[in-house]
């Protein structure tokens, strides 16, 4: 798994905890695939989404070495392609709210 080797390689204490994410995701994403109790497509649901958020939290802290590395040029990009993801997330969490109270159960 790419995780596994990126903890073997790896020197710093968060790339290392970020590699042991992502080889953790790899494993459940095979378990979750091959082995289920009753209903295949509630257990794949149930884990990606725990999946999803422990590849974000990995990605996070993967992400911020990278960009103090990056040429003092790019940080304005940087800084924009992180404002839009912010904005993408502000969007889907503004629109499900809305959803969410003009639809009450």
């Amino acid at each position: 798994s790419v995780g596994l080797l990126g903890w073997l390689v790896a020197s710093a204490r968060g790339a290392r905890a970020a590699a042991v994410l992502v080889a953790t995701c790899g494993a459940l994403g095979v378990a979750t695939e091959t082995i289920y109790l009753w209903d295949r497509m509630n257990t794949v649901f149930k884990f990606y989404l725990d999946m999803w958020l422990m590849l974000s939290v990995a990605a996070a802290v993967l992400a911020v070495p990278f960009v103090r590395a990056s040429r003092p040029s790019w940080r304005p990009a940087w800084r924009a392609a992180a404002a839009a993801l912010v904005a993408c997330g502000l969007f889907t969490s503004v629109t499900g709210l809305v959803g969410f109270v003009r639809e009450p159960k």
